[in-house]
This record gives C-alpha cells, structure tokens and sequence, in this order.
C-alpha cells in the first residue's frame, strides 16, 4: 500500500471512513478519561491535581472531538 501525505489520492469515502474511526477513537479516550476522573473521585482521598489533569485531557478531546 502507497502511503499518501495528508490523505492526498484517498477517495471520499476513504477520507470519511478516516474521519469517523478518528472520531470513534477520540470519544474512546474521552470516555476512559470519564472513567478514571470518576475512580479518582471514589478513592477516600482523591488527588485533586490527577483530576484536574484529567478534566483538562478532557476538554482537550472534547475540542478535538468538535473539530472532527
């Protein structure tokens, strides 16, 4: 298979099919992100500053999910 830069020679459908399994991985990372803000939240002592990183990879994807 001939790798093309920045999807030159790729039919539409090609293009759209990327798209979507871009987007499908992107809100699979947002929903594990979702996952461990909440495990972090069930611990006795949770560490404010993992969920704050977390929040913000959050948001991060949730931008690149709207750009998508």
């Amino acid at each position: 298979m001939i790798a093309f830069p920045h999807g030159a020679g790729r039919t539409e459908r090609e293009k759209a099919n990327m798209a979507t399994a871009h987007a499908q991985a992107l809100d699979t990372k947002h929903a594990e992100i979702e996952r461990r803000i909440a495990a972090e939240m069930r611990r006795p002592l949770p560490d404010l500053t993992v969920i704050q990183k977390l929040k913000k990879a959050k948001l991060r994807l949730k931008d690149a999910l709207s750009r998508s």
